[in-house]
């Protein structure tokens, strides 16, 4: 019998030179080149923002750093900038889940190689620590997550794993982890994500009962579908077989 333990990384850009090393991974590793490379490098340079309240407004800033908050690049070029740290991670023999900022990392423990595993994880920690620092970005334990999965019985009888370092500092292990609006506890009974789905949709429920004297019906079923329905629907299908206790949930 084996146990997962899942880590949930959060990352933050602290870099001054985040374009240059940017248009040069999109160059050396993706073969990126002419036209459609200058194009890039001129989206990326020489950008500037302000903040403007009413008739009053800061000095004119240079961007150094960062993309268009909302742009449709945005993503695709931060999931490039950190597409080496899948190389780190499978070079620690670690498995890896990765969307835009949220890194998953896990793999699976047994007792007879717990030390191996959870040493292993730690040296894994300790190479994208690194690598976060020569590239301008840091980890962020205050948001990083870290958890044992496994069976009821199997989680009684198995060492307690109390903490795992990372970027020097102590994350403690917890009995759930959040990855991509997902609640994941540590016996997979998914009963924390369904109360947190039920409390979210109960809420807009009500927001929408105050205001529905004001709405037509076409109105008012369009809000339920897209404030709802859709709270309902979002990654539905981990639900599947899930306690007819969650199911009833009131």
């Amino acid at each position: 019998m084996t146990y997962t333990i899942i880590l949930s990384l959060a990352q933050r850009s602290t870099s001054n030179w985040l374009y240059k090393i940017l248009i040069n991974r999109l160059s050396n590793s993706f073969g990126i080149s002419g036209l459609v490379l200058g194009w890039l490098t001129s989206y990326l340079s020489n950008r500037s923002q302000l903040v403007r309240v009413d008739q009053a407004q800061s000095n004119l800033t240079h961007c150094t750093s960062g993309v268009p908050q909302g742009s449709v690049l945005g993503p695709i070029l931060f999931s490039i900038y950190t597409s080496p740290i899948a190389q780190i991670v499978q070079d620690n023999n670690i498995l890896l889940q990765q969307y835009a900022d949220d890194t998953l990392l896990y793999l699976g423990l047994s007792t007879s190689c717990l030390q191996t595993a959870t040493s292993c994880l730690e040296c894994c920690l300790s190479s994208l620590h690194a690598w976060f620092c020569y590239n301008g970005m840091s980890l962020n334990p205050m948001k990083s997550e870290a958890t044992l999965l496994g069976s009821s019985r199997r989680l009684q009888s198995f060492p307690v794993i109390h903490d795992v370092s990372i970027a020097s500092s102590v994350l403690p292990t917890t009995n759930k982890v959040t990855t991509l609006g997902v609640i994941l506890d540590s016996k997979l009974t998914f009963d924390a994500h369904v109360s947190s789905v039920c409390r979210n949709a109960h809420f807009h429920l009500q927001a929408l009962c105050h205001i529905r004297s004001s709405l037509t019906t076409d109105m008012a079923t369009s809000i339920a579908v897209a404030l709802i329905q859709s709270c309902l629907d979002y990654a539905n299908s981990l639900l599947y077989r899930v306690s007819s206790l969650n199911l009833q949930y009131p």
